[in-house]
């Protein structure tokens, strides 16, 4: 994230992107403005889910919000963080139902964004802000060493003590918020470590039905229009079994990088991983500008899978990433 000089006396800092459809149509989407008169980007991965037209919304409102918010907040980065995530929410759900249409009710995103205020001087700053199971590390050279930060914590209902803890303290007479397989009576095995049996992210944009009581009632007659046997219970006004508040955490990079990613990356590897071979990748294609870095991580990423899978199943011995 340092500025670069790119040979016409100007400077320029390195962005690349890359997306793989694991579904089909892909359901993902990334933000990216970059404001070179302020020396600032904006950035961000939406993880969409049961659908992509919540990611969708995300993705085409979410920086003019954010800009307001930041006015709003006479600058304050963090504030103005915290502050999008949970009225994109508040709109989308407004949208949503005043749409009518069940799919936008129930379909949603998980979001992490980032705010990189640029610097050439010192250090830039970079701001993040998640909710679920995305991610955003943050990886800076220092005399010849790699140091890697992550900048989000991962919001799961299967893999956070923290965040079952907390929707056990905000619903304390909700037997299913949590549900493990140590949770008692009948629990399917799908249900293992999700939140009302439904999801295993625990923070997003949108999922009205886990937020609103009219959509519930929405997510509830189309399941039983179409005999699924799943239904919910419709939360109480003013809560969310599935919260849109943010979590926000910055941090400082002179000589480095961030990398933003949805789940699909941390399922293959840790944050330590990942920014080693960002790190290598931005070292082999030093003198190739035009590379598109987050392309080569994308195929590292595949090739790491693949293993995975011809290790785990012997009818896949011969996979290959192709």
């Amino acid at each position: 994230l340092r500025f670069w000089p790119n040979g016409t006396g100007e400077k320029f800092v390195r962005v690349s992107k890359s997306s793989y459809a694991a579904n089909s149509p892909s359901e993902d989407r990334c933000t990216l403005f970059a404001d070179s008169e302020h020396d600032c980007i904006f950035a961000g991965v939406y993880d969409g889910h049961a659908g992509g037209r919540c990611a969708d919304w995300v993705d085409q409102h979410i920086y003019d919000m954010f800009s307001e918010e930041l006015e709003s907040a006479s600058g304050d980065v963090q504030a103005a963080m915290a502050a999008v995530h949970v009225h994109a929410d508040q709109r989308y759900i407004a949208d949503a139902e005043k749409s009518g249409e069940t799919e936008l009710m129930c379909c949603g995103t998980c979001a992490v964004s980032a705010y990189i205020a640029l610097s050439d001087d010192g250090k830039s700053t970079v701001t993040v802000g998640n909710l679920g199971d995305s991610r955003a590390i943050l990886g800076e050279f220092v005399n010849g060493y790699l140091y890697i930060e992550d900048l989000s914590k991962d919001h799961s209902c299967a893999d956070s003590e923290s965040e079952r803890q907390r929707l056990r303290a905000e619903f304390p007479d909700e037997p299913r918020i949590v549900i493990t397989e140590d949770s008692p009576g009948a629990v399917d095995e799908d249900e293992h470590g999700t939140v009302m049996g439904l999801c295993r992210f625990t923070r997003s944009i949108g999922d009205c039905h886990m937020k609103s009581q009219a959509s519930s009632d929405a997510f509830n007659r189309w399941h039983a229009a179409h005999r699924t046997g799943q239904s919910i219970k419709p939360p109480q006004a003013g809560k969310q079994y599935i919260s849109s508040k943010a979590e926000c955490q910055r941090g400082t990079v002179g000589d480095g990088f961030l990398l933003l990613a949805c789940d699909g990356i941390w399922d293959e590897m840790s944050s330590a991983e990942a920014g080693r071979i960002c790190s290598e990748l931005l070292v082999q294609t030093a003198l190739d500008k035009s590379a598109n870095v987050a392309d080569l991580f994308v195929d590292e990423v595949l090739k790491k899978a693949a293993a995975r899978i011809r290790d785990d199943y012997e009818e896949e011995a011969g996979l290959t990433v192709e």
